[in-house]
This record gives structure tokens, C-alpha cells and sequence, in this order.
């Protein structure tokens, strides 16, 4: 049995053949938001990608036509396969309507070879030479066992990334906050006059509140009672 690095190609293809199907759907869009070019296995996959997300952002037309000469003008045809690879994985993609899906496969699969990546970073940092001790290279694959799970979790790699990489996301969130405030609320005490105080985000992650009072006022009381109203909107405690 060979092993191989994780990727899905049929995936990659239908996401691009539907994005040239449909470019416009809200579900193009999403996976525009969603997808990097560095998320794609095949390198052609990628490059054609990239290419349909650049026009995308200029409000350019996408269509098989359009994506081979925008790739014609920048060199890329012969490495992509051309109009004939265009026009074969638009053929073989009956409709748009799943693409969403794909593309979290796709997202799975390159958190997959990323984790290996550091995996192999892992085995390196034990098996070749080196000054540091063994403390300092625990601590290091830990760190790097962190990026690949955060990775896994939000969907990008750690460290600075260029800003029409996570422009997208971050235009995306905002609309969806401003159209679905209650979505991205955070949780409600389940007492009225001190849930209208903290709107509209009410007590959200990360966030620090101090509950002060004198010995026997009901400081416990009243965390126990949110403790219970917040698991009655179905919510862990």
C-alpha cells in the first residue's frame, strides 16, 4: 500500500466545475470565502483557482471562455490543461448545487497535509542533529502541534498571511453578524434587566466579568441561577 499525502481531486474538480457553471450563486461565493489557492493538492487545480478567484474579486464574468484567456494572458494555459480541461470538468459537474460541500472537503484535506507537515517538522526536530535539550523540543512540538490544530479548527495557517487571503472571511463575517445578530450573540444570564445591559453581545467568549459583593450577598446564587438558565437554552455549563 503507498501512502499518500491527504486530498480529495474529484472534489478539486467539481468545486471549479461548478464554479464555472455558476460563479455568481451565493454558494460561488461562500466557497470563494472559504477556499485558498494553497488549499488545492493538484497544482493546475490551483492555479486555475486562483485565477477564477482574482476575476471574482474584480467582478470579472466567469465562464470557461473567460477563465482559459485570463489564463492564455498569464502563461498558465499549457500548465492547466487548457480550454479542453476547462470544458471536460464543467461537463462532468452537473450542477453548483453541492459545492459548499466540496470545498469543506477540500479544506479538510489540506488541514490533513499540513499536519503531516508538521509531523515530518516533528521527526526532524528528534532525529537529526541539534544543540537544543530535550525540554526545548517537547516545547517546540507542541507548538507545532498546535498550528496544525488550529489549523484544523479556523482553517488557516498561523503567522502573517496577506490581506486579499482573508479579506473575503472577514467581509463575509461582518454581513453575517449585521444580517443574524442573534447567531453570533454571545450567551444570555437568563436574567432580563442584565441581558438588555450587555446587548448586543452579551457575554461572549473570551471576555472577563467580576462578580463583586460582600461575604453572604448571593454571589453564588446568582452564578448558579445563569449556570442553570444558560443550560436550559441548551447551552454546556
Amino acid at each position: 500500500m503507498i501512502n499518500q499525502v491527504p486530498n480529495n481531486l474529484p472534489a478539486e474538480q467539481s468545486v471549479i466545475g461548478g464554479l464555472l457553471i455558476d460563479p455568481m450563486s451565493d454558494n460561488a461565493l461562500k466557497v470563494f470565502s472559504l477556499l485558498s489557492p494553497d488549499d488545492f493538492y493538484a497544482t493546475h487545480h490551483r492555479l486555475i483557482y486562483a485565477e477564477m478567484r482574482a476575476m471574482s474579486r474584480k467582478r470579472q464574468a466567469i465562464d470557461i471562455i473567460t477563465v482559459d484567456e485570463a489564463l492564455s494572458k498569464s502563461g498558465m494555459a499549457q500548465k492547466v490543461g487548457g480550454f479542453a480541461y476547462l470544458a471536460e470538468i464543467a461537463k462532468n459537474t452537473p450542477s453548483a448545487a453541492n459545492i459548499v460541500s466540496y470545498a469543506k472537503s477540500i479544506k479538510e484535506s489540506a488541514a490533513g497535509r499540513y499536519t503531516v507537515e508538521k509531523a515530518i517538522e516533528i521527526q526532524k526536530l528528534f532525529t537529526q542533529p541539534n544543540v537544543l535539550g530535550f525540554t526545548d523540543k517537547i516545547d517546540i512540538a507542541q507548538r507545532l502541534i498546535d498550528e496544525a490544530t488550529k489549523f484544523g479548527k479556523v482553517g488557516h495557517k498561523t503567522g502573517l498571511r496577506r490581506i486579499d487571503d482573508v479579506l473575503d472571511s472577514v467581509f463575509t463575517d461582518i454581513c453575517d453578524r449585521q444580517d443574524n445578530p442573534e447567531k453570533h450573540c454571545g450567551l444570555k444570564t437568563g436574567f432580563r434587566d442584565f441581558d438588555d445591559l450587555l446587548k448586543p453581545k452579551q457575554i461572549v467568549n473570551g471576555s472577563l466579568f467580576v462578580v463583586g459583593a460582600r461575604p453572604k450577598m448571593g454571589k453564588t446564587t446568582v452564578l448558579t441561577e445563569m449556570a442553570k438558565n444558560v443550560s436550559n437554552q441548551g447551552r454546556t455549563v
